[in-house]
């Protein structure tokens, strides 16, 4: 009897139906997970920025031997949009948890809660009560312009919102989103502790450990059940 053949399993299995109202909202309001994924943006932030600095030394070298060689695809654009959206996952973390919506009924199940819609760093630093210095404020101004036009697409929605010609030095743009990140997150982990949330790691360096992702899921206090 010939053995039938199976057909190969695919490599990828993609999602017949969306989830559940209620997984949804437990997602969008756990503090946590919005922190978990400015973590992932961090990283993917930190390899490309990797990739930028490998790119201008081949440059440099290419011109002191005089060699020529075909340049590669900038990566300047995309390593902002991942900035701007690292810093706008752990603001609308610290938003979350500030306004301790964990707590509460959603208002309109399975959908996002209309404070924490929209990509203005300066409005969502506003929202979740976070002073930012002047530096701090054009950094996040011109970040936010990343991830609606230039970042993502060779054109914005209106030439009105389209801002090209910038110059910026990476160390200092780097300096500034490491800071704004850092102080975000210990200001979200702060807030969560005195609610009565508990972690498994107790300190706060865990915000700058990209590797350590999983263990930034805490648990709310029991109250909050």
């Amino acid at each position: 009897m010939k053995k039938l053949m199976q057909s190969p399993r695919p490599a990828v299995r993609l999602a017949a139906e969306s989830i559940e109202p209620e997984y949804f909202d437990l997602r969008a309001t756990q503090p946590t997970t919005w922190l978990s994924k400015a973590t992932e943006l961090r990283r993917a932030a930190q390899l490309v920025a990797n990739g930028i600095a490998g790119d201008l030394a081949a440059t440099r070298a290419a011109h002191e031997g005089q060699h020529v060689t075909q340049k590669p695809p900038a990566l300047d654009g995309v390593w902002f949009h991942l900035l701007a959206t690292m810093l706008e996952n752990v603001f609308k973390g610290l938003l979350v948890a500030r306004s301790k919506s964990w707590t509460q009924e959603p208002r309109k199940k399975g959908h996002l809660d209309k404070a924490l819609k929209g990509h203005d760093l300066v409005k969502l630093a506003e929202r979740a009560s976070l002073a930012l210095s002047d530096e701090e404020r054009a950094f996040a101004d011109l970040a936010s312009n990343a991830t609606i036009s230039w970042g993502r697409y060779p054109v914005s929605v209106t030439h009105h919102e389209l801002r090209l010609g910038l110059t910026y030095k990476h160390a200092a743009v780097e300096q500034i989103a490491e800071r704004l990140y850092a102080r975000a997150g210990a200001a979200l982990i702060a807030e969560l502790r005195a609610c009565g949330w508990t972690f498994k790691h107790g300190n706060e360096e865990l915000i700058g450990d990209a590797t350590a992702r999983y263990m930034l899921y805490g648990d709310p206090p029991p109250s909050a059940h």
